[in-house]
């Protein structure tokens, strides 16, 4: 699953903000392709999706919270393990 991020007022050391759906929760989409066609669909442009980051995430099984895909299979919130999901 992927989530769109950006880094905050563009600067690279600043932290990614993620775009939101209507209720205030993070987007999820099943593949970065699905995310380029949403953002897409909403007048979003090639050249300004180049900024953007298409983070791999899964949902930890300890603490039910989205977290990315690292080099570690440990849940970066609670450190419980993660199972990854191959489709969302």
């Amino acid at each position: 699953m992927i989530r769109i991020g950006r880094h905050i007022e563009g600067i690279t050391i600043n932290s990614l903000e993620y775009l939101l759906d209507d209720n205030g929760e993070i987007m999820l989409f099943g593949c970065e392709e699905e995310a380029k066609e949403f953002l897409s669909s909403h007048g979003i442009t090639e050249d300004e999706m180049y900024w953007l980051i298409f983070e791999e995430c899964t949902i930890c099984d300890s603490c039910n919270e989205v977290v990315p895909v690292g080099d570690f299979n440990e849940c970066c919130i609670c450190n419980g393990e993660l199972t990854f999901i191959e489709n969302f």
